[in-house]
């Protein structure tokens, strides 16, 4: 029985948080790789395998504390106060974050536990040092830098595989460039040597990101004669699946019950009774306020505005599309027919609408710095009320947006993030069907071009962007192509068994019981397994170009001229 503990981060997909994070994403597809079954809704993991997690809470994913209290029973059942505490053994003598994120998932089956502590709890250090000391894994998987840079710092004699979704020192780069200095580029470094140092082996995100790191690797003079013809960093690009999340929730409204004869009993008394016919945000009466004409053609944007959004050709790429539409802005809060801009002007085209999720961050040192620019230039626009804002959207309400969009974008400026990186939100759309506009710059943007699942545009180009929402707007048909292939790209290729395939050959060949050491420290094992995620690689790009359209015609279409 081979032990294999992960370290990442929650809320986890299906847990009822108010963010659903890129970290918490990329913790599940590495726990659901080693998960073979459910049996009364409880995890199984695969045979020959024990699997440990230890999810660290990332604290404004969540509300306030009733909210915390409810949340984190998704993916792993109902949960306790952690039993493993490393500082006292006493129960928290009153409630806080720390101590109300601090849980263990009992009811999982046999073979799977889960621990969750806060990214703020002073333990957290030493809980999972308690947790290793009392598991003894074979295998730590630490998922993404943050969680990596603690595993790195703890007491082990396992093999550690370091998973780094996303380059450190583009991270970096952002930062800098949201507070405006370079102070704490020395930082990043650090932790990312830090982790590289302790690393047997190591996943990235992307190609790109993959010799970034052996770049790293080599200044450290960790690539010599051993390493010469063995593979030891591999990309495993993010995968999705659908969630239980992802079914549509029953909203409830309450209701008063008035005096009867029949039912004097209810007088006074309020009922919770289903939305029936329940529009999220078209309609009169929206269920988020918004009230958008029922005929609205809406764009959307999901998720948080990072630095490596291109604000400023989101937005004029979206209003000239709006002007092109029809000259005169609609009156919102109207269905059509019923006195909007449309009928009043005798058009009877469809408003263009822009609903955004996401918005301000709870982080502070110019973490909203492109977020609230975007708003200062949709403040001036003249098609200011045909911008919507939502603010963060309950996961579990995520598929509402869905149903009532017409087409997601993607909008990134050219930065070390963009070129290094992938992007969730493109995922996350593609599957539920939704036609995608997103500039090229991730290698996932070329994937998904090439195999005909969205438009792909030049990056800053707002004539590109404009011209790639009237495309989806003017053609329905096209837009139903569009989402279908999406759909059929993420199934195809970013499916978990997919791009976890790799982990998983290097894993069930991994020999466990024989020595310490392993990878770029010292031994070999796991070789065979690494080679295979290279092939998997490898096969995608095969399956592109079988596909009629190659990722390299977009890129050259990206570099090389308008699109045609």
């Amino acid at each position: 029985m081979k032990r294999v503990l992960i370290v990442g981060n929650s809320p986890l997909p299906n847990d009822n948080a108010k963010k659903r994070p890129s970290e918490g994403l990329r913790t599940w597809q590495f726990v659901k790789s080693l998960i073979g079954g459910q049996s009364n809704e409880k995890l199984i993991p695969k045979d020959g395998y024990s699997v440990r997690l230890v999810s660290v809470a990332l604290d404004d994913c969540y509300g306030d504390l009733n909210e915390i209290a409810e949340s984190g029973t998704g993916s792993s059942g109902d949960a306790q106060q952690m039993s493993i505490d490393a500082t006292s053994g006493a129960a928290t003598p009153a409630p806080t974050r720390e101590s109300l994120l601090r849980k263990d998932f009992t009811d999982a089956a046999p073979g799977f536990i889960h621990h969750q502590v806060s990214e703020n709890d002073p333990a957290l250090l030493s809980v999972l040092q308690s947790v290793i000391d009392e598991y003894q894994p074979h295998v730590i998987v630490g998922v993404n830098l943050d969680c990596c840079e603690l595993v790195s710092k703890l007491k082990f004699e396992s093999v550690f595989w370091a998973d780094m979704a996303g380059w450190t020192m583009a991270k970096a780069q952002i930062d800098a460039y949201k507070s405006g200095h370079n102070k704490r580029l020395g930082s990043y470094l650090r932790d990312e040597e830090k982790v590289l140092e302790r690393a047997d082996f190591i996943s990235v995100v992307s190609e790109a990101q993959k010799y970034a790191v052996i770049g790293e690797l080599a200044m450290m003079k960790k690539m010599g004669a051993y390493e010469f013809d063995r593979e030891f960093v591999v990309r495993i690009e993010n995968g999705l699946e659908d969630f239980a999340a992802d079914k549509i929730e029953k909203i409830v409204k309450t209701v008063r019950h008035t005096p009867s004869s029949d039912r004097a009993w209810s007088a006074g008394a309020f009922e919770e009774v289903e939305e029936v016919g329940l529009r999220y945000f078209k309609g009169t009466d929206s269920f988020s306020g918004a009230d958008l004409p029922a005929n609205a053609f809406v764009v959307l944007w999901l998720g948080s505005y990072s630095a490596w959004v291109d604000e400023e050709t989101l937005f004029k790429g979206v209003e000239a599309a709006m002007a092109e539409v029809g000259d005169e802005p609609s009156a919102t809060g109207l269905e059509a027919g019923e006195g909007d801009s449309s009928a009043r002007s005798g058009r009877s085209s469809r408003d263009i609408y822009f609903i955004s999720t996401g918005g301000l961050s709870d982080e502070k040192e110019g973490a909203n710095k492109t977020f609230l620019k975007f708003k200062e230039l949709v403040g001036l626009s003249r098609y200011r009320d045909r911008f919507k804002f939502l603010g963060w959207v309950p996961a579990k309400h995520i598929p509402y947006l869905y149903r009532e969009t017409d087409m997601g974008l993607n909008v990134d400026r050219r930065c070390l993030d963009t070129l290094t990186g992938s992007r969730n939100r493109l995922l996350e759309m593609m599957k539920f069907g939704l036609p995608v506009v997103t500039t090229f710059g991730t290698e996932l943007s070329y994937g998904m071009s090439g195999f005909g699942a969205g438009i792909g545009v030049r990056s800053g180009s707002v004539e590109e962007v404009r011209d790639a929402i009237l495309e989806l707007y003017r053609n329905p048909a096209r837009r139903k192509d569009y989402g279908d292939k999406g759909r059929r790209f993420v199934e195809q290729y970013h499916s978990y068994d997919r791009v976890m395939r790799g982990f998983l050959d290097w894993l069930d060949k991994l020999e466990v019981g024989s020595d310490g050491g392993g990878g770029l420290r010292s031994g070999s094992r796991g070789h065979a397994g690494l080679n295979a995620a290279s092939d998997v690689a490898a096969e995608l790009a095969s399956g592109l170009e079988k596909g009629g359209k190659q990722i390299f015609k977009s890129a050259k279409k990206w570099f090389g001229g308008p699109r045609g």
